[in-house]
C-alpha cells in the first residue's frame, strides 16, 4: 500500500528523515515533489540544510541529465519549492 504525501509528512514529523535509508529518502522526496505539482524523473540526492526538516533535493526533471532541478523540501509540512 502506497502512503499519501500527507501520511508521509505526518510520519516524518514524528521520526524525522535523517534515520531513513537513502532509498527511503529518495522515495519520499519523489512522492512529495510529485504531490506538489512538479515533475521528477529521478531523485539524485537528498541533503540536509541548516534548517531542521528542510532538505535540498536534486533530481532529473524528465529522466534526462540535461534537465537537472533543485528543490527545497520541508519534510515536516510536506511542502516542496524550486530552489
Amino acid at each position: 500500500m502506497k502512503l499519501s504525501a500527507i501520511d508521509l509528512a505526518g510520519n516524518i514529523a514524528v521520526t524525522g528523515i535523517a534515520p531513513l535509508s537513502d532509498a527511503e529518502r529518495h522515495d519520499i522526496a519523489a512522492e512529495l515533489i510529485s504531490s506538489n505539482g512538479y515533475r521528477c524523473g529521478r531523485v539524485l540526492s537528498v541533503l540536509p540544510t541548516d534548517t531542521p526538516h528542510v532538505w535540498r533535493v536534486c533530481g532529473m526533471q524528465d529522466g534526462a541529465m540535461d534537465s537537472l532541478v533543485t528543490f527545497e523540501m520541508n519534510a515536516r509540512k510536506g511542502l516542496v519549492a524550486r530552489a
